[in-house]
């Protein structure tokens, strides 16, 4: 990180102010000297907090808060390691973009290093990750706490965590509650796996029920344009959280949310004809659930391999 105007561009776009961040709220003035530049999010339907975080040097503020931590580092000056202990024993975190640790806010012994620090960071509260890995491991010795002692890289918890922030960034009404839940479960799933639990391996008989499956189907059929919970689903079919989505995925060959979206992407097709050739393509979005136009462009895209204007342009000239 030097270049400082690349620098001073990512301290002004880290525009959230730190009073109204709770995890820095209490905090001495010395501690809150080395934020830089802070975007805070909290998750209003889950125990899930998300921030983008530009600091001077690496510290912890003394708060003892029941929540693990993934940190991923986007950019540092390079030179400047990072030392941790979550009480697990010492390790380093190098200065390289994409090194990850998972970290315990409750038992922070050591957290320091000569920054700047540019790092994605998600907060999800102890409880929940504890029940994923019990039900997870189906009574194997399989706990969060074996990912305190060392940083990783991984590509696909990269990968998730950029997906689940950008879903953090969108307006609260854009109804993507099912999209961000699907990807928490992902990110637990492949927490579960770096600490050392295999991927599921799922019979053909390993389904739903009939009559869960379809009362799940038939709710998302009537209820596909609201911002839909896994949790809700979950309690129709009878099962945990965490089984839906397997044994959604198992038995239907899709995820509830591709199946969702599907149900969003066919609607939209259905409005994109002649007959309904007034209304806009951003207002059809909206109506099928979408966040915006651009939204409903990329899922129907990969559906019908073109754009919503041009599908409604080709379907006209079978009328012209």
């Amino acid at each position: 990180m030097h270049d400082l105007v690349k620098f001073l561009k990512l301290r002004r776009s880290l525009n959230s102010h730190i009073d109204s961040c709770k995890i820095f709220r209490a905090s001495p003035g010395w501690f809150r000297d080395r934020v830089l530049g802070i975007d805070y999010r909290v998750d209003p339907d889950t125990p899930w907090e998300y921030s983008e975080i530009l600091l001077s040097e690496a510290f912890h503020d003394g708060g003892r808060r029941d929540y693990f931590f993934v940190s991923l580092l986007e950019d540092s000056d390079g030179s400047g390691h990072m030392e941790a202990d979550f009480g697990a024993g010492k390790f380093l975190r190098e200065a390289r973009p994409g090194n990850m640790i998972f970290g315990d806010e409750e038992s922070v012994q050591r957290l320091q290093g000569k920054g700047p620090f540019h790092s994605s960071m998600i907060y999800i509260k102890k409880d929940v990750v504890h029940e994923y890995f019990q039900e997870a491991s189906q009574g194997a010795d399989l706990s969060p706490e074996r990912m305190l002692s060392q940083s990783f890289r991984d590509n696909a918890l990269r990968v998730l965590m950029k997906q689940l922030i950008y879903h953090f960034r969108q307006p609260a009404e854009t109804g993507q509650r099912m999209v961000k839940e699907h990807l928490q479960d992902l990110i637990l799933q492949r927490l579960t796996q770096l600490a050392g639990r295999p991927a599921d391996i799922v019979s053909d008989t390993d389904r739903l029920r009939d009559q869960a499956i379809r009362a799940v189907i038939d709710y998302m059929h009537t209820h596909f344009i609201e911002d839909l919970s896994l949790d809700q689903l979950a309690i129709l079919a009878g099962v945990s959280r965490s089984q839906f989505v397997r044994l959604f995925r198992q038995t239907t060959g899709q995820s509830p949310k591709q199946y969702l979206m599907g149900l969003r992407v066919e609607q939209a097709r259905q409005l994109l004809s002649v007959a309904n050739g007034r209304q806009s393509v951003l207002d059809i979005a909206q109506s099928c659930g979408f966040c915006d136009q651009s939204h409903l462009a990329r899922e129907f895209r990969q559906v019908y391999g073109t754009t919503p204007a041009v599908y409604r342009r080709d379907q006209g000239k079978w009328f012209s």
